[in-house]
């Protein structure tokens, strides 16, 4: 069996490789995306919010709450109070960066609607386009700092991603949460870049950088938290740590993909039946790694 330290810098490539692949195919291939490229793209993120729902319930919390009580032994909820920090710190930031966005265009009417909002999209694009969530919209504004900002706060939650997968501590653990960031980082990756290719006020070289700074995020949090773990084991760092990686995930779970898929329409009963085979996935892959820790 392989070492969980590399199977965890394995992870950190394998994240990077997906990232740049996933945000390179757009950003050189396509100004725009197809009905068919966003569908595909509804049903991946209803399928990463299962995912990510199962690693919050199923691993993260649980583990965070053990490594807690191991390092303070009290009977108040720090646990759950890190959790809240953690899922406050990232909606904190991106508020920050959306409403740098909202000043900037707020001179023009035809851009001034929340980014995450249904209507997000170019008028000229289907309705159905509007269900993926994207942050890259934020890119729509002719300020490069203000991009630099939603920038910034984008790759902050995916470097408290790249924390979870790094403070694993078996294999099979690593591998349930690369699984489920992965395929969070592959979606976003791919709309994030598909509004770079429609920034013509920026040029390739931008773009490129752009990209290469959000996709070393989550590696750069993988790597910082293999450095942490490699030390002697301390309890309180660990779980301080996994609970913050905890309220992340809650975030993006509740405020960056459900609400976006529009479960009230479109497909609402198909999407939820897709996020309930994302959950079950990571159910089976809790079974098997708990029967292999048996053996």
């Amino acid at each position: 069996m392989m070492d969980v330290q590399n199977v965890k810098i394995i992870a950190l490539f394998v994240l990077l490789f997906v990232c740049l692949v996933c945000g390179l195919l757009p950003l050189l291939c396509l100004k725009r995306r197809t009905h068919r490229q966003t569908t595909i793209l509804n049903f991946c993120n209803c399928f990463a919010a299962g995912v990510f729902l199962g690693t919050f319930l199923l691993h993260l919390f649980p583990e965070s709450q053990e490594e807690i009580k191991e390092a303070f032994h009290s009977d108040f909820k720090i646990c759950e109070t890190i959790v809240a920090a953690g899922f406050f710190l990232i909606l904190l930031i991106e508020c920050v960066a959306i409403q740098c966005h909202g000043e900037t265009n707020a001179q023009h009417n035809d851009e001034s609607r929340p980014i995450l909002s249904e209507q997000a999209y170019n008028h000229n694009e289907t309705s159905c386009d509007a269900e993926v969530h994207d942050h890259g919209n934020i890119f729509e504004s002719s300020s490069t700092l203000r991009s630099l900002i939603f920038l910034l706060a984008l790759s902050v939650h995916s470097l408290f991603e790249g924390f979870a997968v790094g403070i694993q501590e078996t294999v099979s653990e690593t591998l349930q949460l690369l699984l489920a960031i992965g395929i969070h980082k592959c979606v976003l990756a791919f709309s994030f870049s598909t509004n770079l290719a429609r920034q013509y006020n920026m040029t390739m070289l931008m773009k490129v950088l752009f990209l290469v700074i959000f996709s070393i995020s989550s590696p750069i949090g993988v790597a910082i938290a293999i450095a942490v773990s490699a030390q002697d084991s301390n309890h309180a760092l660990n779980g301080i740590l996994q609970s913050l990686a905890s309220g992340t995930f809650l975030y993006i779970i509740f405020i960056e993909i459900v609400p976006t898929l529009q479960l009230h329409k479109h497909r609402g009963t198909l999407k939820a039946l897709v996020m309930m085979v994302g959950f079950c996935v990571m159910i089976g892959l809790q079974f098997v790694g708990e029967g292999g820790h048996h053996h």
